[in-house]
């Protein structure tokens, strides 16, 4: 009998957000990402499967974020993923094999060179990498950091460290899914706005789904520990920024942006009257008064003006 999601496999929580980031980073217009794509009529899951989109004509664009795992994908690409708390067992070789196979039959792929296996754990145990070579499969270090590739059988094989990846740049996202998030928060690198972004986003989207009583909620291992975690880097992120910088990173907006959304009464609201003309030449100052008080100022107060106040003040007053 089928198993239901409360039954059988315990997800775990970091899952979710690595998937996040992923279907968050790469262009909609050239891929698909399937969450947790089903690979036979049983609830037996992919962590996610990425798909090169063939209604969209020419050669996609290699992502800007998260190289280490999404940089020359093939047609078809399987990702498995272990979170911060978990390791690669020699288990995982065989499971990333079954997989690959069993999407390849699904779809009717016959061309392994149009497959490549993702793996992104938080550091490559040495029985992981045993387990690869004794299944006729060999890896070796690239020019990226923490970034392993080589083949699994016949099919293509990346392997990315995500401790050793993370301070890289454009490479920070794999922070948030890596055990350092766990062993010291203090350790998130410099982010630039996008990362920023993307950062809350996440942030938000794990709080909107423990707060949402409508969702299934699956058996999961360590979701207290990703909100909890979650909730700490936004913090750390927030109490790092000025309010200008945080403004770009959640929005997208600076200063001016978003004092345009207000009316001027609205914009001056709490700041005292004493406050409010701080900085400003006395010249313009009087423009701040009533129509009423401008009324009451003598003829050769005014000629002293600047000829631009004199000719905002005469308009004002219908002189």
């Amino acid at each position: 009998m089928a198993s239901d999601d409360t039954t059988g496999h315990l997800y775990t929580a970091w899952h979710p957000l690595f998937v996040w980031l992923i279907q968050h980073v790469l262009t909609a217009e050239w891929w698909d990402v399937l969450p947790e794509a089903q690979l036979t009529l049983e609830p037996q899951r992919a962590d996610a499967i990425i798909i090169r989109r063939k209604d969209v004509a020419g050669t996609p664009e290699e992502p800007e974020y998260l190289r280490s795992v999404l940089s020359a994908l093939r047609p078809h690409n399987v990702i498995h993923f272990k979170g911060a708390t978990d390791e690669l067992e020699v288990a995982d070789v065989f499971q990333v094999i079954a997989y690959t196979a069993q999407w390849m039959n699904l779809r009717g792929v016959t061309e392994p060179g149009d497959v490549s296996i993702r793996v992104v754990a938080s550091s490559i145990s040495p029985r992981f990498l045993r387990q690869v070579k004794a299944m006729g499969g060999a890896v070796e270090a690239t020019d990226m950091r923490g970034v392993l590739e080589g083949h699994l059988g016949v099919f293509p094989l990346r392997v990315v460290d995500a401790v050793a990846a993370y301070p890289s740049a454009h490479e920070h996202l794999l922070y948030s899914v890596s055990s350092d998030v766990l062993r010291d928060p203090s350790r998130l690198p410099p982010l630039d706005a996008r990362e920023m972004r993307l950062y809350h986003l996440l942030a938000q989207s794990v709080r909107q789904d423990r707060r949402d009583p409508t969702k299934k909620r699956r058996v999961m291992k360590d979701r207290e520990l990703v909100d909890m975690t979650m909730d700490q880097v936004r913090r750390m992120i927030v109490e790092s920024l000025t309010p200008e910088e945080l403004l770009a990173s959640i929005a997208g907006l600076d200063a001016d942006q978003v004092l345009s959304r207000y009316k001027p009464e609205e914009r001056l609201r709490g700041i005292p009257p004493e406050e409010r003309l701080r900085d400003v030449p006395p010249e313009h100052a009087i423009l701040a008064l009533s129509d009423t008080m401008l009324a009451q100022l003598p003829e050769t107060l005014l000629v002293g003006l600047p000829e631009e106040i004199q000719a905002k003040v005469r308009a004002r007053l219908g002189r």
